[in-house]
Parts: structure tokens; sequence; C-alpha cells
């Protein structure tokens, strides 16, 4: 909990974060709307993405921060991010390999409740811009040297989301 939160009170870091993305999504999606009707929704992605850009280098250097001295940024992100991005059975990983060596993690997503929530709340466009579109721009906060490919994903009605983070 943060020093200056009251502490009866949960700080938001303490929420799960797919619980934290569905307020974000219920708070966000009427302000996209409006954007779409007045500015088109070309205009309201590219708004939206850039502040995503932001949101997802800050989260990424924020994770950078919490790597001890010695420690890979992949290695971190596999021993310590990944169980905290699937808390509450978020995501359910049909493969997750890392190898040091050649500076590789390779993760198949087969269940993301991300997606599944964006669909329950027929926001999947937008959970495609606020969560799939995140994702590189946190890896690349995390350490410049990391980037992420991705050719299918389960939000855009794939059977997996196939992450594959290099360092180069």
């Amino acid at each position: 909990m943060s020093k200056d939160a009251n502490p009866t009170r949960p700080s938001p870091e303490d929420v799960p974060l797919i619980v934290r993305r569905e307020i974000e999504a219920r708070a966000i999606a009427p302000i996209y709307e409006a954007f779409v009707r007045e500015l088109g929704r070309e205009r309201a992605d590219a708004i939206v993405e850039e502040a995503v850009a932001e949101l997802g280098t800050a989260a990424g250097e924020a994770l950078a921060a919490e790597v001890p001295e010695g420690t890979s940024p992949l290695a971190y992100y596999h021993d310590v991010a990944i169980p905290r991005f699937s808390a509450g059975d978020a995501m359910e990983w049909g493969r997750i390999e890392l190898d040091e060596e050649a500076g590789t993690l390779a993760m198949d997503a087969v269940r993301c409740e991300f997606a599944e929530m964006y669909r329950r709340l027929g926001l999947e466009h937008l959970g495609t811009l606020l969560s799939c579109h995140r994702d590189p721009y946190l890896f690349r906060g995390l350490c410049p040297c990391l980037e992420l490919t991705r050719t299918e994903t389960l939000m855009e009605g794939a059977a997996r989301c196939d992450f594959r983070i290099q360092s180069v």
C-alpha cells in the first residue's frame, strides 16, 4: 500500500490487473465512442494508441525498476511478471519457454480473461487497443532491447496469443 493511501482502502496496485482493466474499459468506452462520433474511428484509434503507448512504456519502466541487479529483464518477466499478470487465472498458458542464452521468451496464451471480459462488455475493438496494443510498449519500457512479435491474438478470434519476445 502506498504511504499516502487511506489505510482502510486498498490502493489500485492491490486490485488485480483484470479488475483494473475492466474499470478502465468501462470508463474509457463512452469517451472513446464520443471521439469516434466526433473525429471518426481512425483518428479516435490513433489517440488511444498514443495514450496506450505512453501507459505501456511507463508500466514497462516501472517493471524495469524492480529487476534486481544481475537479473535479465526476460528472466524477471518470466519469473515475476507472468505470474503477476496471470493472477486470479486471468491467463492460461499453453507454452512458456525462456532461453536466456538466446535472449528469447516464447509464450502461447490459450485463454485470456482480458479478451473474455472485453468480449462480454461488447468492447473487443477497444480491448485490442487498450490491452493487446499495450504489450509491445511494455516490453520496450522493460528494456529497449526487447522486441515483441505476435501474429495472432485471442482477442481477435485466434486460438492463441503467440508472444515471441527477443532481445535485439
